[in-house]
């Protein structure tokens, strides 16, 4: 195999290398630093203020200044299936009265972020988030009405998408022990801001219509209000998103490029001895061959001087009357004109001439 053939090949194994690294590592690898893990807890706060009655049928009063937590955290997993409990609590932030909570479960795939018993609805953004609709069952919505994306705004100097959830007419009841067995339904409006790189969220606000309906009509209103995250909160959320940028331009570019520039540089290394041990190989067979040229010249020479003796007094034999003898000397003439003739072609080899080619008998 000649050398550029053989570095082509070589050139060839190298990029292939290369390839199959950078489709196992971002196949195989980044998906696994990218899942949520068992270790996954959120904790979201927000002011609120809300306007509620103490009796079903009775007034609003207020307005309470309210203080509402969002708490998560995974309780249980099974292969990809990560089992999450979520909590929302709302405080009167004077009296230190629950003003309502609610427990929720869910069932989320760790490498998708979907919903498992909610076909095609998401619990979390993926890294790379577009500006469009999405399915979603957010734990701080509640409900699973579009996610429809509005506008880009600006949140502690990020970058964000604002996505919004309307839901209509939604059963609330459970929210609301205290008014059972009454049906309570709510309008809300959601504000999502999301960093589009990471997928997090960095700021929520809310506005929700809680109400009484008795027989298909409303009834009377049980609470108006409205919350958004705490600055404190937004803060850490934004910090954390920054982090996670980084993070990803470590897992999606530096790492990548730093194993692509590895094997390249191996495959460098490895293309360049092969090709200086070629060059050896053939240098030293060349020398060899000069080497066993020279000896064959040194041989074919002292065989020469020699054989033009034996020659000489053949051509005087063959003035011979003897027929016997005639015989004998014709037999030496064949057998030194064959050796004669090998004795020039080595001498031509060795000089690099080309080789007569001629039938001999």
């Amino acid at each position: 195999m000649n050398n550029s053939k053989r570095i082509t090949i070589q050139g060839i194994i190298v990029f292939s290398s290369v390839m199959l690294s950078l489709s196992l590592w971002f196949f195989i690898m980044v998906p696994e630093f990218q899942k949520l893990d068992d270790s996954y807890s959120l904790i979201l706060e927000y002011d609120a203020q809300t306007t509620m009655v103490d009796d079903v049928y009775g007034e609003l009063h207020g307005p309470y200044l309210q203080r509402d937590i969002l708490y998560e955290k995974v309780i249980e997993r099974d292969g990809d299936i990560l089992t999450i409990e979520s909590s929302v609590t709302g405080t009167n932030v004077l009296t230190d009265e629950v003003m309502f909570h609610v427990d929720n479960i869910y069932k989320v795939n760790a490498y998708t972020l979907t919903h498992v018993d909610k076909e095609g609805k998401r619990f979390k953004f993926l890294p790379g988030v577009e500006k469009k609709n999405y399915d979603f069952f957010h734990s701080a919505v509640f409900y699973d009405d579009p996610m429809t994306f509005k506008k880009t705004d600006v949140v502690n100097g990020l970058e964000t998408y604002v996505f919004e959830v309307v839901t209509n007419g939604a059963d609330t009841s459970r929210a609301f022990p205290q008014f059972a067995p009454h049906v309570i339904l709510t309008d809300t409006t959601s504000r999502l801001w999301i960093e589009p790189t990471t997928g997090n969220l960095v700021k929520f606000e809310k506005e929700w219509d809680n109400y009484l309906v008795e027989n298909g009509k409303r009834v009377n209103t049980i609470q108006i209000g409205g919350k958004h995250t705490t600055e404190f909160t937004e803060l850490i959320l934004t910090q954390h998103a920054r982090a996670e940028i980084e993070n990803l331009k470590t897992i999606n570019f530096w790492i990548p490029a730093l194993l692509s520039i590895i094997i390249l540089g191996v495959g460098t290394i490895w293309i360049l001895l092969t090709f200086l041990y070629t060059i050896k190989k053939e240098s030293l067979k060349k020398e060899q061959m000069a080497i066993i040229g020279n000896i064959a010249a040194n041989i074919a020479h002292d065989l020469k001087n020699p054989l033009t003796v034996i020659k000489g007094n053949i051509d005087v034999l063959k003035h011979t009357n003897n027929s016997e003898i005639k015989k004998n000397i014709e037999l030496i003439q064949k057998s030194t004109d064959k050796i004669s003739y090998q004795i020039n072609s080595i001498m031509n080899f060795v000089r690099n001439k080309p080789l007569q080619k001629e039938k001999y008998h």
